[in-house]
């Protein structure tokens, strides 16, 4: 079950596969774009992005933010939940199917919400929680809303844009 998931998260998010067909019109580029305009993108703001395959939503972003904007690629540090983001250094910032790479949820949630500047949305797309018996993957939408919520974050909108995965758009007061 780990390994569908795994694979449902690399189809749906790859930003390679997408660049190879050129085709704007295919569904992994739909879903790339419906997930970047749930950030409430605008021109000159600063996005970054974690994302278990780097680099997914990047050109979306890019076009979203435009040439006054800057786009940010963070890296997660799987040890210590790290995000390589600097704090209140973002607008928005999107955790794309990373839950499963650590085991660190609450410090990366922390660390995503010391990123956003007042004002900025955390958005995060994942997978529910499962277990294939060897090793538990994902973490439950209920979690992530607790741990933004302690971090202070407000919940403000969820979407299930991408099949077999949640959305869940949260904003810095």
């Amino acid at each position: 079950m780990y390994r569908f998931a795994a694979a449902i998260v690399v189809a749906c998010l790859s930003a390679a596969a997408v660049e190879a067909q050129g085709s704007a019109a295919t569904a992994i580029q739909r879903y790339r774009a419906a997930i970047a305009a749930l950030l409430q993108i605008k021109p000159g703001m600063v996005a970054a992005e974690v994302a278990a395959t780097s680099g997914v939503l990047a050109p979306d972003l890019s076009a979203l933010v435009g040439g006054t904007g800057r786009v940010v690629e963070g890296t997660l540090d799987r040890q210590s939940g790290a995000l390589g983001l600097e704090p209140a250094s973002a607008d928005a910032v999107a955790l794309l199917g990373i839950f499963a790479l650590t085991d660190r949820h609450k410090d990366v949630v922390d660390r995503a919400a010391a990123a956003l500047r007042s004002g900025g949305a955390l958005l995060v797309v994942d997978v529910p929680q499962e277990n294939d018996g060897k090793k538990t993957v994902g973490i439950e939408a209920d979690d992530v809303v607790k741990l933004a919520t302690a971090a202070g974050l407000k919940r403000e909108a969820e979407s299930g844009i991408v099949p077999g995965h949640y959305s869940i758009r949260f904003r810095k007061p």
